[in-house]
């Protein structure tokens, strides 16, 4: 439709001005325009028969009336569409609402889907089972958990959101996990950490397909009629574990350096594969107590579902932490390792009675020697209690369930796990310096030296921080630190215990120093004394020169040092939040 606007109508005249020549030629006469003008202006615009189309003149009112009828006629075209649009949209919703009403039928909580995880190269893989949490329609989110056979109490928390494409018609799950807490082995290092992951599913059928980067899988739903069967199935070798470990059961430990041991469970949590028991020696030498978890799952305990470690209510504190990593074998038959320093084969087998007969009888005697003896007499069990070597207090271990699956960084020094990395620690311009106080005249000064080297024996004196590196600062509780690298261990230094050491600094002149005395241990070693803090240390099987440190109590805020022969190195505990 073009509109036009008539700028001469038909029949118009307008006075032209003209020059004319004649001429005759023969019996003819020619005549030629030299030139013509208007007299008055003339009209603008082009001739009507260059225009196309259907023409709308706006000075005619018959074709204005006709514009008018066709705007109202276009106004009601468009309300047509739009309205056809609207139903269009609200059909796609409802379809794509019965879709995914029809997908949330089968993901009510409780539903289970199982199936096999798939890694490329990799021929045997576990099978996996996705147990459905809740649902929140409002905001299309969806919990669930994710388990591994062997264990049904060692789940993975996913959480994620459902989406429909209706273009491509197609229902798509994604969920996340984020890292869980590694198993601690005896040694207190992590062994298998619980990785963070992202997985897609999709629904072909009644079937989910997922992919995870890493690792896929195709999941079936599982009848509900096959809930009781399927979990009975997941939880089969879990369920010989707990009963292995149930409060009550005591066990023969058969080693090669402390002879026969006697452990006993105290308690089990089912829900988490918590545990706790107690092992002692049966001639009452020591007894510990111990924390720890059961965890089914292979990928997970690396072949030894149960992890036992000594705590921090042990009741004799000198004697080295004690660590067991077991797996049951037939006949409720436990095998694996216990760690006291060095790590060595044990066998668990369950305590006969004859044998728990004998472990009562010693105690019996034990204590008839005490009420016997008389209080100024030399009382046996004491002498077997005290004769150990004495040692630097090597306290238990709890279950460190923050130990980080990380392993320290391989340059030789020090680091501290702050949660999410290992920070190196500064040394800070340490030195050992010595302190020689003499009284004169009533008033006493002091005068301070560096001490000279002397291989032949550790360095005591004042350990002296005055450098500006501002060390790493972290949590008190539960500190973990690493020492990499050599040192030399002087005569003096307890049998088996690496000369590792961590104590409070005290800070002087408005923080520009931070010392703490180290004095003679033995023959030729230093020590902290009473000053030191109560640590584990454990040595990597694997990277021998390696040691893993962890605090025994929350530390309070302030300055700390990690010292070792020669390696002094300076951290910081922040005050809780």
């Amino acid at each position: 439709m073009r509109l036009i606007r008539e700028t001469a109508r038909a029949g118009a005249r307008f006075e032209m001005g003209a020059h004319i020549e004649a001429s005759r030629a023969s019996d003819d006469w020619r005549i030629h325009i030299a030139s013509l003008a208007p007299k008055t202006p003339l009209p603008q615009g082009e001739p009507l028969g260059k225009f196309s189309g259907r023409l709308i003149d706006i000075t005619r009112e018959s074709d204005i009336a006709a514009l008018r009828r066709a705007v109202a006629q276009t106004g009601e075209t468009l309300r047509r569409v739009e309205a056809a649009r609207e139903r269009h949209r609200a059909e796609l919703a409802a379809g794509a609402s019965r879709v995914i009403a029809a997908r949330l039928a089968h993901l009510t909580p409780g539903a289970l889907y199982s199936g096999k995880a798939t890694i490329p190269g990799r021929q045997a893989m576990p099978n996996i089972c996705l147990e459905i949490i809740s649902i929140d329609r409002d905001a299309s989110t969806l919990r669930a958990n994710l388990r591994a056979d062997s264990s049904w109490i060692d789940a993975r928390p996913l959480e994620g959101r459902y989406a429909y494409d209706t273009g491509n018609d197609l229902f798509t799950i994604t969920l996340s996990a984020r890292a869980g807490l590694p198993v601690v082995s005896a040694a207190g290092l992590a062994v298998a950490g619980a990785k963070p992951f992202r997985i897609t599913l999709q629904f072909s059928g009644t079937e989910l397909s997922g992919d995870a980067g890493e690792w896929s899988c195709k999941l079936a739903r599982v009848p509900d009629a096959n809930r009781a069967s399927m979990i009975a199935t997941f939880s089969a070798t879990e369920q010989k574990l707990l009963d292995a470990t149930r409060p009550g059961r005591a066990y023969r430990v058969h080693t090669e350096t402390e002879g026969d041991l006697l452990l006993r469970f105290e308690t089990q949590n089912p829900a988490t594969g918590a545990l706790t028991a107690t092992i002692e020696n049966i001639h009452g030498l020591w007894k510990h107590e111990l924390q720890g978890s059961l965890i089914a799952s292979p990928a997970r305990s690396g072949g030894f579902p149960v992890r036992l470690l000594t705590t921090l209510d042990s009741t004799q504190p000198n004697i080295p932490s004690i660590g067991l990593s077991l797996r049951l074998e037939n006949g409720n038959v436990f095998k694996g390792s216990i760690r006291m320093i060095e790590a060595h084969p044990v066998t668990l087998e369950p305590a006969g009675a004859d044998f728990l007969a004998e472990v009562d009888a010693l105690a019996r005697a034990r204590a008839e020697q005490k009420r016997a003896a008389s209080q100024d007499a030399i009382n046996m069990a004491a002498i077997l209690e005290n004769a150990a070597p004495p040692t630097r207090p090597v306290p238990v271990a709890p279950v460190v369930p923050t130990v980080p699956a990380a392993t320290p960084p391989e340059a030789d020094g020090a680091y501290i796990w702050d949660e999410t990395a290992w920070r190196p620690l500064p040394s800070n311009n340490a030195r050992v310096v010595r302190s020689t106080l003499q009284k004169v005249g009533g008033v006493w000064s002091s005068a301070v030296s560096l001490i000279k080297t002397r291989p032949e024996k550790q360095e005591t004196g004042t350990l002296t921080f005055d450098g500006t590196d501002i060390p790493p600062s972290v949590s008190g509780r539960d500190v973990l630190l690493a020492f990499r690298g050599a040192f030399v261990t002087y005569p003096g230094t307890p049998v088996g215990l690496p000369p590792i050491e961590v104590a409070p600094l005290e800070i002087k002149s408005k923080g520009r120093k931070r010392v703490a005395e180290l004095e003679r241990l033995g023959d030729a070693a230093a020590t902290f004394g009473k000053a030191s803090e109560r640590i584990i240390i454990d040595r990597s099987e694997t990277e021998p020169s390696l040691y893993i440190i962890r605090t025994q109590r929350p530390l309070p805020a302030g300055r700390y040092a990690l010292h070792a022969p020669e390696h002094s190195f300076e951290f910081e505990v922040r005050a809780r939040d």
